[in-house]
């Protein structure tokens, strides 16, 4: 009998669907038990932070949790990037597999933590500060995140211009420079 992989049972595990696809229903069992032997630690530790405990899945009904093996899948997809187990799993990838994923494009972006917002945050903010002095000749556009789009810049009025150069100037007489000196 030939050995076979967790990706490709033997040809009496397989099950057809409607349409002749083969479905291989242990496939998922079988990663997610090798990320259990691998990652223990890190999944019962992001597991305990939010009150699941990892003993469940072996109770009956999933225990307190009602964790069964597909919610824990989901759980575990659903982490951020920076839970432990994530954190688990990028370590394990040796140098030459990250380069080469990393020459891959990207299908999308995940969603971001508060720490990535509030970063993007101070970006738009610096970029506000360094055109209110004057190194840049226009507003800069906000840092793009993901899931929203860029906004058009609207045309402003010639009386809103006026009216900002008017401020500008009372403003230079009132603390004795000019805006022409510039």
């Amino acid at each position: 009998m030939e050995a076979h992989g967790p990706d490709e049972p033997a040809d009496h595990c397989l099950l057809r669907r409607p349409g002749g696809h083969l479905r291989y229903p242990f496939r998922d069992a079988v990663r997610l038990a090798d990320q259990l032997t691998r990652y223990t630690r890190a999944i019962e530790g992001d597991l305990f932070l939010r009150g699941i405990d990892l003993r469940d899945l072996l109770r009956p009904g999933g225990g307190r949790s009602r964790l069964t093996p597909r919610r824990l899948a989901v759980v575990l997809d659903a982490l951020p990037g920076d839970s432990l187990y994530k954190t688990a799993v990028r370590d394990a990838i040796d140098d030459d597999d990250l380069v080469r994923m990393a020459a891959q494009p990207t299908a999308g972006h995940g969603r971001w933590s508060h720490t990535d917002l509030l970063l993007a945050d101070i970006i738009d903010r610096l970029g506000h500060l360094g055109y209110a002095l004057r190194a840049y000749e226009k507003p800069p556009e906000a840092y793009r995140r993901p899931g929203i789009p860029g906004r058009r810049r609207r045309q402003t009025s010639d009386a809103v211009k006026a009216m900002i150069r008017a401020i500008a100037l009372e403003h230079a007489e009132l603390h004795g420079y000019s805006l022409d000196d510039e």
